[in-house]
């Protein structure tokens, strides 16, 4: 690597860790710690991928006006919505979405904003695994449509008017997305009326509810097996 190019290298990545607001000493110890290493022009190609800012189209807020640590404060503190979601219905999926959400907006890194695309993605995934039970579920269906709506109109709005609106209809997509899941982890764990005759149904009849074989076969391959092993292990 030739000494200007190493030199542009630096530059670009001491540039993008001062916007992400870190001091100068700790930026110094980086650039001393790569070029203490044997693969240093492997590694600050790696440090400038990495510490690559947030494209200015994906920027909601202006960084740091209201807090030296959180770059897009408003946008980083609306996800609490979604973390209460995820913690209070044992949601992975939606504590990583909301992890990766809070991330991307406290700290402007590309990567970071690739997660949190990751992280809607899976939020997605899950609804699409569902369709079934959101199809019956009109308030589920609406709560979805609406915070997809104020997403749409976010990217589209936002994006080539920040300056004016600022970062209101980000905030307010994250609390609609917080609402939505919500709505939707409760459906999950209600029982419907169609379930509900199901089952007095099954009971007269001495049989299995439609929508219980499935964990009733899985349940029943399990005792068998489980019963097999203890026979083998008897004899």
């Amino acid at each position: 690597m030739g000494l200007v190019v190493k030199l542009e290298l630096e530059k670009q990545i001491i540039d993008n860790l001062q916007l992400m607001h870190m001091s100068e000493e700790y930026i110094q110890k980086i650039l001393q710690t790569v070029e203490a290493m044997p693969a240093k022009e492997h590694v600050l190609g790696a440090l400038k991928f990495l510490t690559q800012i947030t494209d200015q189209k994906s920027k909601r807020e202006a960084y740091y006006i209201h807090s030296n640590y959180l770059a897009e404060y408003f946008c980083t503190l609306s996800n609490i919505g979604l973390f209460a979601v995820g913690y209070f219905y044992n949601d992975f999926s939606t504590l990583l979405a909301a992890t990766f959400s809070a991330l991307s907006h406290a700290i402007p890194s590309q990567r970071l904003h690739d997660l949190d695309m990751m992280g809607i993605f899976l939020i997605f995934g899950k609804a699409v695994a569902n369709y079934k039970m959101i199809m019956k579920r009109p308030d589920v269906i609406a709560w979805g449509a609406t915070a997809l709506t104020i997403n749409v109109m976010d990217t589209v709005i936002t994006r080539n008017y920040l300056d004016e609106i600022g970062p209101g209809l980000h905030v307010t997509w994250h609390i609609a997305a917080a609402l939505a899941l919500y709505k939707f982890n409760q459906a999950q764990l209600e029982t419907t009326d169609e379930e509900i005759q199901n089952i007095m149904t099954s009971v007269t009849s001495n049989t299995v509810p439609n929508f219980l074989t499935d964990a009733y076969q899985e349940v029943t391959n399990y005792l068998y097996d489980f019963n097999c092993m203890s026979a083998c292990t008897i004899l």
